[in-house]
């Protein structure tokens, strides 16, 4: 029994002959959205962030109870 060989394809990013530009273009020319404006609940509460939400009255002493 033969076995048919499988022509192998050749990755076009391998060839040597390709030339690749010394830095990649700007994907987009269009502004970058403002997706980072607001910080997510993460970056709120993240540790050593400045904005440390601290509640409008003390807790009462639950300590009684």
């Amino acid at each position: 029994m033969k076995v048919k060989k499988i022509p192998r394809t050749v990755n076009p990013w391998s060839d040597p002959k390709l030339v690749r530009e010394k830095e990649a273009g700007d994907p987009s020319p269009v502004e970058p959205s403002d997706h980072q404006e607001k910080p997510t609940h993460e970056q709120t509460n993240s540790p050593g962030n400045p904005n440390i939400r601290l509640p409008k009255e003390p807790y009462p002493d639950r300590s009684k109870d």
